[in-house]
């Protein structure tokens, strides 16, 4: 059996399944799946083909999945700890984060969990530091498809 568009929300922002197989169970269809498995390519997906900006949803999973603190996210990435707190708070809405900042993010989650990847290592191999990214653009990270822009309306 199988569920269709099935919508959750069990990283903290929605993720829609096509198709996910599913058990019979008190005369309801829940999900056969365990979801820890299939987290890494859901965060794949998320780095390396979601077109639209992070949102503030992902960014906290991001961070907790990071295993950081609000202040030392806010420091790896080198903004302060206030509008890590404001990005978050935009929930499932765009997080509005400098496009340097969310390459970082992108790049942080891919190494953790494909960082031998080809894309992981052609994105790696571009980035010496944060402040150098300040220059950047989406267009020169290829193998990371996110957005040109991180200013789009839902």
């Amino acid at each position: 059996m199988k569920l269709k568009n099935y919508l959750w929300n069990g990283f903290g922002f929605p993720v829609i399944f096509v198709e996910l197989p599913a058990i019979k169970l008190r005369g309801e269809l829940i999900p056969d799946v365990d979801f820890n498995k299939i987290a890494p390519d859901i965060i794949k997906f998320i780095c390396t083909e979601q077109i639209f900006p992070l949102s503030g949803n992902q960014v906290k999973f991001f961070r907790h999945v990071l295993g950081f603190s609000l202040r030392d996210f806010a420091k790896l990435v080198g903004v302060t700890h206030q509008s890590l707190m404001r990005w978050e708070s935009k929930k499932n809405h765009p997080a509005k984060i400098e496009a340097h900042i969310e390459i970082v993010l992108r790049i942080l989650m891919l190494r953790k969990f494909d960082g031998k990847s080809k894309q992981i290592l052609d994105a790696t191999h571009q980035v010496e530091d944060v402040s150098k990214l300040k220059v950047a653009t989406y267009k020169h990270f290829a193998p990371l498809m996110v957005p040109e822009s991180v200013s789009c309306a839902y």
